[in-house]
């Protein structure tokens, strides 16, 4: 899409066919530009971190995904069932952003678990929130 939206504006600004081989060129690069920048940023990020008291975790979790301007979406308590093979998370929260925003921002998950906590969502939003926490 980029490509053709590229081709179709150098074409304008030059003053020459969107066909033309320059046009196709200029239209590739800027392509391949904003597909290497949308694959960094949007990429998805898992963050674990210790954590010494899980209520104290989560109200500053809490606090900073609300500065954010995300929201709770759904909470999960521990499962009676647990694996021995793989260790269950205590809590598990999905954070979300709700209306008209819910539909380019991501999500983010969260898995507390007895001493650490596991946060997976878009690198730009576990870059801000380090920096928060």
């Amino acid at each position: 899409m980029t490509l053709i939206i590229g081709g179709l504006c150098a074409g304008q600004a030059l003053h020459i066919s969107p066909t033309d081989p320059i046009a196709v060129q200029i239209g590739l690069l800027l392509g391949a530009i904003a597909g290497l920048g949308g694959g960094y940023f949007n990429r998805s990020v898992i963050w674990m971190l210790p954590i010494q008291g899980r209520k104290v975790f989560l109200n500053r979790l809490e606090q900073s995904v609300q500065s954010l301007g995300l929201g709770l979406l759904e909470e999960e308590p521990a499962s009676e069932a647990a694996n021995v093979a793989t260790p269950t998370p205590l809590l598990a929260r999905v954070y979300g952003a709700t209306g008209l925003g819910s539909t380019f921002s991501g999500r983010l998950y969260v898995n507390v678990y007895q001493d650490t906590a596991e946060i997976m969502g878009r690198a730009a939003t576990i870059k801000k929130l380090k920096l928060m926490l």
